[in-house]
Order: C-alpha cells, then sequence, then structure tokens
C-alpha cells in the first residue's frame, strides 16, 4: 500500500509523464511498464526527500525530469 506522500509523487510523475509525452519529449510504449518505473521511482523519491531541509516541489520536479527523460527520452528530441 502507498503511503499519502507516495501516492503524491505517483501523481507528480505521472502527470508530468503525460505532459512531456504531449509535449513529444518522452515516448511511452508500455503503459504498464511506464506505471512499475512510476511506483518505484515514487518509493525512491520518498525515501531519500529529507522534507525537514528541502523545497517537496523543486525537488519532486527535478527527480521526475530526469528519470523521465533519461528512461524514455524520444529519439532525437531535446526537452
Amino acid at each position: 500500500m502507498l503511503t499519502e506522500r507516495e501516492a503524491e509523487v505517483v501523481y507528480d510523475l505521472a502527470f508530468n509523464a503525460g505532459w512531456l509525452a504531449k509535449k513529444g519529449c518522452i515516448e511511452i510504449e508500455d503503459s504498464r511498464a511506464l506505471f512499475a518505473d512510476i511506483l518505484h521511482w515514487a518509493r525512491e523519491f520518498e525515501s531519500g526527500f529529507d522534507s525537514e531541509n528541502g523545497d517537496y516541489y523543486e525537488a519532486v520536479d527535478e527527480f521526475t525530469f530526469r528519470h523521465l527523460i533519461e528512461k524514455y527520452r524520444r529519439e532525437g528530441r531535446q526537452c
């Protein structure tokens, strides 16, 4: 079961994945594989994020874009 904070990261990751896909920056061929990645990344982010010393919105956006672009970048696109 996801914690509320993990669920929030899942939402941020999924929202940004849709936005990047619509812009043509990433290409999603298998939505189930993407969902598995998103669950893994949400747990990874939450286990490493220090809410006492970090800005959540800045940190989650940077984390999200880095992971999505790194794994799903559309060939020949710069975003």
